[in-house]
């Protein structure tokens, strides 16, 4: 008898590159629903990379009916340039079986950002 190991992936897609939005959107997409995905438990745990230097914290926003699927707000941007998001592992647990952690996300492709948000 084999038991297969259940997994909680991730993954992590952006909109339209080009933006000068003040805040860029990522979607986050769990393969199960999750709990504990939010700005005030993880939002400070995501890793936020890229030329564009994002120095301010990011917002989680769920998805009515959907504990599967958010959207993460991305702001302070310093420069011009690339946005990334990863989800480390071990964030946030499945509902159904609160045993089963996430994996890390896969690598999320750079989002563009084409303004710098800086007061001047």
């Amino acid at each position: 008898l084999v038991l297969a190991v259940p997994e909680l992936t991730v993954a992590v897609t952006h909109g339209a590159d080009n933006s000068s939005a003040l805040s860029l959107p990522f979607t986050v997409q769990f393969s199960a629903p999750v709990t504990g995905f939010n700005t005030a438990s993880c939002g400070d745990r995501l890793l936020v990379s890229g030329t564009a230097q994002a120095s301010a914290p990011v917002t989680i926003v769920p998805t009515a009916n959907d504990a599967s699927l958010y959207t993460v707000l991305v702001s302070g941007m310093q420069l011009p340039g690339t946005v990334a998001l990863d989800i480390p592992p071990g964030l946030v647990a499945q509902q159904a079986l609160p045993s089963v952690l996430n994996q890390a996300s896969d690598t999320s492709s750079d989002l563009e950002h084409n303004e710098s948000q800086t007061r001047r």
